[in-house]
């Protein structure tokens, strides 16, 4: 097995944010800097709307036409989040609905190299306007980190099931 190099720890560069407007603008400022691969893992997820106007949606479908990589992968589907998960997975997107799925986790690769954003806000209203969370951007993450946080959600998409097979 290969000998992982890891980071020093002076090399990376998390970023704590305590308010919701902290966190929905480093998630919007992710979404919109042209990753290639885009994970998104919540509890929940609907169709949120953005200081800028723009709504997750238009987030995720304008990722697909730029060629990214999308994945949503949530634990609880109610009939809001389920019309709006089947339109971004139409267009391109995969999502899986995943059995006891409760992390709140971002993994974005793109040019200037890997992100991770995790905390507890859902892609709800709740989550990025009205509840107090706390959420973490690691940039870039520690040698290693990034692949065990791949390799794990890899592992639960293959437990999950693909939104069509899950919605009849």
């Amino acid at each position: 097995m290969p000998k992982v190099q890891r980071s020093p720890v002076s090399q990376v560069n998390p970023k704590l944010f305590t308010t919701r407007q902290e966190y929905r603008d480093a998630l919007h400022r992710l979404l919109t800097s042209r990753p290639s691969k885009v994970r998104i893992v919540c509890y929940e997820a609907d169709d949120v709307k953005f200081d800028s106007g723009e709504k997750l949606g238009d987030l995720i479908r304008r990722l697909l036409r730029q060629g990214a990589l999308v994945t949503i992968l949530v634990g609880k589907l109610d009939k809001d989040a389920e019309r709006f998960l089947l339109k971004v997975d139409s267009q391109g997107a995969k999502v899986y609905i995943g059995r006891r799925v409760h992390a709140k986790v971002v993994s974005w690769e793109g040019p200037s190299g890997e992100k991770i954003l995790m905390g507890s806000a859902n892609m709800t209203n709740g989550g990025l306007y009205n509840n107090y969370e706390i959420d973490i951007l690691i940039d870039p993450p520690a040698a290693g980190t990034f692949t065990k946080l791949s390799d794990s959600l890899s592992n639960k998409i293959q437990s999950s099931r693909r939104l069509e097979e899950y919605v009849v």
